[in-house]
């Protein structure tokens, strides 16, 4: 099991208050906190955003080490890895993803 430290869950909660993500859909929210973490909130049920990655392309998927689902009432998933965005495409650890 992987635990946040408190000040993780501040910082990210700080994040939304501010409003600055870095990629948004319909479906959510991707915040990056620093150069190797980031998080997603969600404007869908969880379930719903489950049956849409498990629609995703399998090369385009995020690989699972570098997302990893929270029990968060705000943030859902966190994800560990560079996170960029470039023509409005997710770029997480050097290779294009589709994460919302």
């Amino acid at each position: 099991m992987i635990k946040l430290s408190k000040s993780t869950i501040v910082d990210a909660k700080q994040a939304i208050a501010n409003g600055a993500p870095v990629f948004s859909t319909e479906r959510g929210s991707l915040y990056r906190l620093s150069d190797s973490t980031g998080f997603i909130t969600l404007r869908i049920p969880q379930t719903e955003y489950a049956q849409f990655t498990l629609a995703v392309e399998e090369d385009k998927k995020p690989k699972g080490i570098e997302v990893l689902l929270i029990e968060n009432q705000d943030i859902k998933f966190f994800v560990f890895g560079k996170i960029e965005v470039e023509k409005g495409v997710v770029i997480l650890n050097n290779r294009p993803v589709v994460i919302l």
